[in-house]
């Protein structure tokens, strides 16, 4: 594969060309607005806007409409959303119409989006993933730090400034701000393993570059001294502990008692920025708190749970276009037209950051066999600048280390970074996202249609949520359903099944996940299931279980019982006993035999969704013979390279409950994968299993798991 192929030229050369038609419009902005500057004996005809808008609810319409209407246009222009609010705020900021400006109100919500940037960015980076690659992160973070450190120095001492200017401004572009990672969630990349590698490089460079701006600050006051250091190394253990140590704990129990959903945002919120402000307050980057604060709560917020949709919606909705209209209004085009060491510095600032961050990319790219598409994405994510260059910026130029031709220079790189890097992510990473979609994995069961039986109000919850985790891709259905038993009441059902169903939609909805509702009346209820299943094609169900037993010869009880007998789709038992995103382990009991159903494969796979989306371990206890077989199944498919897994051996499969009483928690998810009769896999004397399980483990949650089977064989006895 070529380092520079020829064919990927044309996105950045279209981006380049906008780049320098979009400076140069801005730059003719004021002088335009002087020429238009004419008015009449009333006045009605002045177009020049001398002061800005001063009303809170004009300013706020204001904003709303940037937000709007920017990216519509832009997307329209065939350019990313994004950059389109910050070239609008350039348009309407101080130094061209002066519309608007930065004031205190505007400041605070750009700060806010920024910190929510960082949020969202610890909150939705796949852990596992990262934990089992982060020497990708640390060298990626390393090599995009150092060598735009290192170089950068180096041309600003050549070009006059002194050490400690050098450094700053070096360090300016050496770090990097997810400007784009709106445009890596539109496309649904964010657990691509390039995007998690510079994910995870971001905390590497941010923190370096803010921790190299506190020593040149202590270094040019004449502060840089053995108390420096140690306060600096205590203050950083402190927040860690109360960060890892306590925030997990309290979230724990604020979700395990607090029921209503709406609470459980603000409490997010309130962790997200009040650990940001205590960042501040013990000489941290809030940017690098706010970062934190999304990694410890990334396994307690289920990727698929309302609750992320909640903070994603508003994020991407309201907080983060703060941020990059706030970008926008800081240009000062006016210092561009009177000063050429402004041009000088953007243009060796802007240079240097470009070519030594496409360095970094592409080596990191080439060392790790990423795609070519996938170096380029990395190098869109890893060259915009903002947080740590704004931090950096202004402490030096309050310092006086920098001055205003400096200041508007940096400006100027982060408007030019913010508006090429999203063009450069869009671009190739739409390659990457259809490359994705049409990969044998995603290919296969394209549409899945989920059955959701409900009949317990209090379970409605507990089981949209499991099966919007448990939904493959985004084009899957979920079919709520409510089976009326035609010996009762039939319309007093009716009424108490609509309420039921309602709740189920609009839990789905706020996911965003499509749900159908269906009512039947049958005289049996496993029949309705049965005729539902049927009819609407359903290739998974979801079921609810109070773990109560009818007789000692049931499995499950009457229902459930005669459904496995009815049925060969996926189907999977639920009973919960605490929020799925409460669980730190999923410990999987694989019996001998299952590798050998068609559907086997494809119920693990569930399993692994359900531990990525809760951030959690999977723990597989099985036979030693058969542990060799689902490795090799395993190996073969791919699945399991997204999920952290371990192995545990147990002699004989009767003895599995001694075994799991050996290493039992609190917070463990027991999943059990089990076989319907007349099947391959099926023997009689694991089939109480479920049961001896629920009975013996009763303080944990607990999934039986039946494989999809392609037939029944006829003879019953194996």
């Amino acid at each position: 594969m070529k380092l520079f192929d020829p064919k990927n030229w044309a996105g950045i050369s279209y981006a380049c060309v906008f780049i320098i038609l979009s400076t140069v419009v801005l730059f003719l902005f004021p002088l335009s607005a002087e020429l238009l500057a004419f008015s009449s004996d009333d006045g009605l005809f002045d177009l020049a806007n001398d002061e800005t808008f001063s009303d809170p609810i004009l300013v706020f319409s204001t904003i709303l409409a940037v937000i709007l209407i920017a990216p519509i246009l832009f997307t329209k222009l065939r350019l990313p959303g994004v950059i389109g609010i910050i070239a609008i705020g350039v348009v309407i900021g101080p130094s061209s119409l002066n519309f608007l400006e930065a004031d205190s109100t505007v400041t605070m919500l750009g700060q806010i989006g920024l910190l929510y940037i960082m949020f969202i960015a610890g909150l939705e980076i796949n852990l596992t993933e990262f934990f089992k690659h982060k020497d990708r992160s640390i060298i990626f973070g390393a090599v995009t730090f150092i060598i735009p450190q290192t170089l950068g120095t180096a041309l600003f001492l050549w070009m006059g400034f002194d050490w400690f200017a050098s450094l700053l401004i070096a360090s300016m572009f050496a770090s990097h701000t997810l400007v784009a990672y709106p445009v890596i969630t539109k496309l649904g990349l964010t657990q691509n393993k390039a995007v998690i590698t510079t994910v995870g490089g971001t905390i590497i460079t941010d923190t370096a570059a803010l921790l190299l701006l506190a020593v040149i600050a202590s270094g040019y006051q004449g502060d840089l001294d053995l108390g420096f250091w140690l306060n600096m190394g205590l203050m950083l253990l402190l927040y860690s502990f109360i960060v890892i140590g306590l925030v997990p704990k309290i979230s724990r129990w604020f979700f395990s008692n607090i029921e209503d959903e709406s609470f459980e945002f603000t409490f997010v919120l309130l962790l997200a920025f009040g650990l940001s402000y205590l960042a501040r307050a013990m000489g941290i980057e809030p940017i690098v708190g706010a970062f934190f604060v999304g990694l410890v709560m990334n396994r307690l917020i289920p990727k698929s749970s309302p609750l992320m949709n909640r903070i994603q919606f508003v994020g991407n909705t309201l907080f983060i276009p703060f941020f990059l209209l706030y970008i926008g209004l800081l240009v000062d085009i006016s210092v561009l037209a009177s000063s050429i060491t402004a041009w000088i510095v953007m243009g060796a600032m802007l240079g240097t950051n470009i070519i030594t961050k496409l360095i970094a990319s592409k080596f990191t790219q080439r060392y790790f066999k990423f795609s070519s598409d996938e170096g380029w994405v990395m190098f869109g994510l890893s060259t915009t600048e903002a947080a740590a260059t704004l931090a950096a910026t202004l402490v030096g130029y309050g310092l006086g280390i920098i001055g205003d031709e400096v200041l508007n220079g940096v400006i100027m790189m982060i408007l030019v970074t913010c508006i090429m890097g999203p063009i450069v992510v869009e671009r190739f990473g739409k390659n990457i996202a259809v490359k994705e979609k049409n990969s044998p994995v995603k290919q296969e069961n394209k549409t899945e249609r989920i059955l959701v039986p409900l009949a317990n109000p209090e379970a409605i919850t507990e089981l949209i949520n499991l099966a919007t985790i448990l939904k493959k891709d985004f084009e899957g259905t979920l079919y709520p359903l409510s089976v009326v038993n035609q010996a009762g009441d039939v319309e007093k059902q009716i009424a108490d099944a609509e309420i039921i169903l309602s709740e189920a939609t609009q839990l789905a909805a706020s996911t965003n996940t499509s749900a159908k509702t269906i009512t039947y009346v049958d005289v049996n209820i496993a029949n309705g299931i049965s005729r539902a299943i049927t009819e609407n094609r359903i290739t998974d169900v979801v079921m609810g279980w109070n773990r109560k037993f009818s007789t000692a010869q049931k499995i499950f009880g009457t229902v459930l019982d005669q459904l496995l007998h009815q049925t060969t789709q996926l189907l999977i038992v639920s009973n919960l006993r605490a929020k799925l995103s409460l669980h730190k382990r999923i410990v999987l009991c694989i019996p001998p035999g299952s590798t050998t159903e068609d559907g086997f494969e494809r119920a693990f796979e569930k399993i692994v969704l359900l531990a990525e989306d809760i951030g959690v371990e999977i723990l597989i206890v099985s036979s030693e013979h058969h542990i060799k077989d689902i490795q090799a199944h395993l190996n073969v498919s791919g699945i399991s390279q997204s999920a952290k897994i371990t192995f545990d051996e147990v002699s004989v499969w009767e003895d599995l409950i001694l075994k799991l009483q050996s290493d039992n928690r609190s917070d463990d998810l027991i999943v059990l994968m089990s076989s319907r009769r007349n099947t391959i896999s099926f023997v009689r004397r694991f089939e109480p299993m479920p049961r001896e399980i629920a009975e013996t483990f009763e303080n944990n949650s607990l999934l039986v798991v039946y494989p999809q089977v392609s037939y029944q064989i006829t003879h019953k006895d194996q």
